[in-house]
């Protein structure tokens, strides 16, 4: 997942808004109820025909906006919910915002702001890069086997980098980071609606095992490391605010997140709070699939739904 100001690109602009008629509920979050019309789902639709990473899909979307898959809606002003999104969001683009829901509705719910006194106008782009992330997350959770197999060897190159990195091992064989990332994936994200604390207790004690034995680490600094990877973890999970007063503190398990993009998937991510790697394996495959050079890839997967 990932609202307030937003740069206007005036060469690649669709228009969203004119005047919202016909609107009906869509959706009800935190006890607010928003509101979408066919006017909006034709005027998104289009967004992603002029999107040049959508363009090729565009049909295949709009028959998951049909479906009820992807539903557009409109923002008030008034609207407060999702803090997490404006919080990790890029300043520039958060003028609209996305997120799939895995645990009730099962589908993606894109809102764009309705103020037109600001926002008039949003960014084919963004709308297109916002809504493979979001299908990426819904691609995980649906097709979960396929999702896996898709991109193994991304994750497999991210997550190697990233543990290489946070636990200073020179080189990490297949099967343990297979095994690893098995279990990242199907025991933490795949059950994260039921996470506690003896969930990320298993997977240090998976941690431990795979990699105690070639870090170049001493023993204690290594098991500091761990512990570290893990505290940060629960940090995030009990509250974000805490997270980010705290982050100074996990330089040494941060920095490692943004360079793993670089060195396992020759990508640069500036514009995310990397956090949600360490538990979301389908958040690396979302952020990825923003860039063109994954772009098609993803966009092949996401059509299968």
């Amino acid at each position: 997942m990932s609202e307030s100001g937003t740069i206007v690109d005036k060469d690649n602009l669709t228009e969203i808004f004119a005047s919202p008629i016909g609107l009906k509920p869509v959706v009800k979050i935190d006890g607010e109820i928003l509101y979408g019309s066919e006017k909006l789902n034709n005027s998104y639709i289009k967004a992603l025909e002029k999107c040049g990473r959508t363009r090729a899909a565009a049909s295949q979307l709009h028959a998951l906006v049909l479906k009820r898959k992807i539903i557009p809606c409109f923002k008030t002003s008034g609207f407060k919910g999702f803090v997490a999104w404006k919080i990790f969001a890029p300043v520039h683009k958060q003028a609209e915002l996305g997120f799939y829901d895995p645990t009730k509705t099962k589908r993606i719910y894109i809102i764009i702001s309705n103020n037109t006194n600001i926002f008039a106008f949003a960014s084919n782009d963004f709308l297109g890069k916002l809504t493979i992330h979001e299908l990426m997350h819904m691609l995980a959770d649906q097709k979960t086997s396929l999702f896996f197999n898709m991109f193994k060897n991304e994750l497999l190159a991210y997550y190697t980098e990233l543990f290489k990195m946070i636990f200073s091992i020179k080189e990490i064989d297949s099967g343990r980071m297979n095994r690893v990332l098995k279990h990242l994936f199907m025991d933490i994200e795949r059950k994260s609606a039921s996470m506690s604390m003896g969930t990320l207790n298993r997977y240090s004690k998976v941690l431990e095992k795979e990699f105690s034995g070639i870090t170049t680490m001493s023993q204690s600094e290594f098991q500091k490391t761990l512990n570290d990877y893990i505290t940060l973890i629960k940090i995030y999970l009990i509250s974000v605010e805490r997270f980010f007063k705290s982050r100074d503190q996990f330089r040494h398990i941060i920095g490692p997140m943004y360079l793993a993009y670089k060195r396992g998937l020759s990508i640069v991510n500036y514009t995310t709070v990397c956090i949600q790697e360490l538990i979301f394996p389908s958040e690396v495959i979302a952020i990825i699939s923003e860039d063109m050079k994954y772009g098609k890839k993803a966009l092949s997967g996401a059509v299968k739904l």
